[in-house]
């Protein structure tokens, strides 16, 4: 059991992992469809961070 049977079981282990993703995925997919006008849109948050002073009284921001 040296490098090369070593290298085939990790191989073995990722073909293994990558039909399971796709597979939870078409479940994903199936139970949780995306709404037809967000299928194609990405949302982005354009908010700029605000650095927040642990040391002031909470304020509105």
């Amino acid at each position: 059991m040296g490098k090369e049977w070593e290298q085939k079981q990790l191989e073995k282990l990722v073909a293994r992992q990558k039909e399971r993703i796709a597979e939870l995925q078409q479940k994903v997919d199936r139970d949780y469809p995306l709404p037809k006008d967000l299928e194609n849109n990405i949302v982005i948050d354009k908010t700029e961070p605000r650095i927040i002073d642990p040391n002031t009284p909470d304020k509105n921001y």
